[in-house]
C-alpha cells in the first residue's frame, strides 16, 4: 500500500462498525514488524474478481483476475459498502452476510446505511448507489447470457450452497 498514505480511505466515513482488515502484524516484506491494521468498512467481491471462469454447478464464475476475461465492467460490481470484509464463498455471501443480511433481514446497519441504499463500485471504476433487491447474478458474477441464472435477481431463492 505504497499509495495509501491514510487508512481512512478504506471504510465509508459513515460505517460506525468496527471490522479491521487484519488481526495481527503485517508480514509483508516491504511493511516487515509494522502494524498496517485499520478499519474496513467495504466488501471485496473475492468470488466475482478471482474465481476462474468455470461455469459449474454451485459455483460463481469470476474472472480469475484477468481483466480482459469480466463480460461486463460497467455491470459486475467488485466491491460496496458492507459489515463484511470480503465475499469468499457462497454460504457467506447468501447464508449469513450480504444477501441475508439485507433482502432477509432488512438490516440497514449491514451495508445499506445511506437512506437504506449501498455506494456498489463496479469493475469499470464507476460508482452507482443502490439496493442489493435491484441487483442481478451478472451483477456480482461472470455468468454467460446462456446460464439459467442471468438475469436472476441476486436474492432469488434457494440461495447456492
Amino acid at each position: 500500500m505504497p499509495y495509501a498514505k491514510n487508512g481512512g480511505i478504506w471504510a465509508c466515513p459513515s460505517y460506525a462498525g468496527t471490522n479491521i482488515n487484519f488481526d495481527g502484524t503485517c508480514t509483508d516484506p516491504a511493511y516487515q514488524g509494522s502494524d498496517k491494521r485499520h478499519k474496513v468498512g467495504y466488501a471485496f467481491n473475492y468470488i466475482g474478481v478471482n474465481s476462474g471462469t468455470g461455469n459449474t454447478g454451485n459455483s460463481m464464475p469470476g474472472w480469475g483476475t484477468v481483466e480482459a476475461a469480466c463480460l461486463r465492467p460497467a455491470d459486475q460490481a467488485i466491491m460496496w459498502d458492507s459489515a463484511n470484509r470480503w465475499v469468499d464463498f457462497n454460504g457467506g455471501f447468501w447464508g449469513n452476510r450480504d444477501i441475508n443480511q439485507w433482502i432477509d433481514l432488512k438490516n440497514p446497519n449491514y451495508g445499506h446505511w445511506h437512506s437504506e441504499q449501498a455506494n456498489f463500485l463496479f469493475a469499470d471504476g464507476h460508482v452507482k448507489t443502490g439496493k442489493f433487491d435491484g441487483l442481478k447474478y451478472q451483477n456480482f458474477f461472470n455468468v454467460l447470457e446462456t446460464d439459467p441464472r442471468y438475469n436472476l435477481p441476486i436474492g432469488n431463492k434457494p440461495y447456492p450452497t
